[in-house]
């Protein structure tokens, strides 16, 4: 495999554990409504960010693995 395809998997699984723990507002929600309206802004944050990983985060595999046009 390639560095860069490893990158990509490492981001995935990345993308997985933030939105296990993003998923957790479910929970909270089944016990309790968010006591400020930042709670829950956090964890759409996690959410939102977890997808992008998942989907592969590709500007920041772009941004990691540059093509090096000065050689």
């Amino acid at each position: 495999m390639k560095p860069k395809e490893v990158f990509g998997i490492i981001i995935r699984t990345i993308g997985v554990l933030t939105l296990l723990y993003g998923l957790t507002i479910v929970m909270a929600l089944g016990a309790w409504w968010p006591r400020s309206f930042s709670t829950f802004l956090h964890y759409v944050a996690w959410l939102a960010l977890s997808l992008w990983f998942i989907r592969g985060a590709p500007s920041l595999v772009r941004f990691a693995y540059q093509k090096n046009e000065e050689a």
